[in-house]
């Protein structure tokens, strides 16, 4: 799976030192390693046992943190994954830029090219293949965790493009500080209680001179549009709006937990056999409670729950009529009878 890359001779970039580590006595550096150690288990595991695969891109956001962790170089190993979305001479410059970097860091390096997939939604699979190449990366190389570079204004981002496109509970939790990759594997983000400044402070303290993806500049997606025309208006009314909006992700999270645990607790005490429910104690229940429930039914039929849909189910459950109503998902379908609530694969 992985195609490890020699890392080339330690060099100064052209006319300036060469990069160097994070100072521990940084704010942010100092931030970051008390995030990464507490996401890998806190006091009670040894730093030997946090290897961890960094996500390097070479842009600012994953070059800082390489650069803070690599204050502890025995125990990460950088990654770089080469997509097909951009032309041979970009990737494979980006690609090199980072092999450079870990050389004179005295980091591994490994590497994986993807062909990302053009059916559907681009940016997804993208995504998708990359974190599975970055699951199979840890793997060889005896990692735990992947880290990755997302900071407080990716987690604005990512709450505002939920809630334009409409989202419950689940989706105000935004990016997860850690989640499974796969049973052995972890994604952890230690720098989300930073900002995007802190990161291009930190490598310029280092000397390193980050690599710039032009299509993060396409107004045309979504995400790139709410970067560049959205937040910088968002924090000249209100300054630090995207810690604020890390802070309340952390608090929906929570909220969220508890929706999920009551959710489960419906769908148990509620069970008529495999595929059906008594009806009546979700008319009762919270609305956020039966949405969650109806999106478990759905993810555990092979579905797609969509908001929309998931929304329109709760209010027919809640409602007490006896008409039969049906809503089609992606994958399955949900049926509100008079007394029960069934699902169809």
């Amino acid at each position: 799976m992985s195609s490890a890359t020699p890392a080339p001779q330690p060099g100064p970039p052209s006319g300036s030192s060469p990069p160097r580590v994070a100072s521990k006595s940084d704010p942010a550096a100092r931030r970051v390693l008390t995030r990464w150690r507490s996401l890998t288990g806190g006091r009670t595991v040894r730093d030997a046992q946090r290897r961890t695969l960094v996500a390097l891109s070479g842009g600012a956001d994953s070059s800082a943190l390489l650069l803070t962790l690599a204050t502890q170089p025995r125990h990460i190993v950088a990654a770089h994954i080469v997509h097909d979305m951009r032309s041979p001479a970009e990737a494979h410059a980006d690609r090199d830029a980072c092999a450079q970097l870990c050389g004179i860091l005295g980091v591994p390096f490994v590497t994986h090219p993807i062909s990302v997939s053009r059916v559907g939604n681009i940016e997804a699979n993208a995504r998708r293949q990359r974190y599975a190449a970055l699951t199979a990366l840890a793997r060889d190389n005896g990692c735990h965790f992947v880290a990755t570079g997302h900071h407080a204004e990716d987690q604005l981002e990512t709450l505002l493009m939920r809630l334009i496109r409409g989202c419950g509970q689940r989706g105000l939790r935004g990016i997860a500080p850690r989640r499974p990759l796969s049973d052995a594997v972890s994604l952890i983000r230690p720098m989300l209680e930073l900002r995007r400044v802190d990161a291009q402070r930190l490598c310029a303290a280092c000397n390193w001179a980050w690599r710039i993806d032009a299509t993060n500049a396409d107004t045309a997606r979504s995400r790139s549009r709410i970067r560049h025309d959205l937040l910088p208006l968002i924090e000249s009314i209100a300054p630090g709006a995207a810690l604020r909006a890390n802070a309340a992700a952390d608090v929906a999270a929570a909220a969220w937990h508890v929706i999920r645990c009551d959710a489960a607790a419906l769908l148990r005490d509620s069970g008529r056999g495999p595929g059906r429910w008594t009806r009546e104690p979700w008319t009762a229940a919270p609305r956020a409670v039966v949405a969650e429930a109806i999106t478990s039914i759905v993810r555990s039929a092979g579905g797609v729950p969509r908001y929309r849909e998931a929304i329109a189910a709760t209010r027919a459950i809640r409602s007490r009529s006896g008409e039969i109503k049906r809503f089609q998902f992606e994958g399955c379908a949900l049926l509100v009878e008079a007394d029960a609530i069934r699902v169809e694969a």
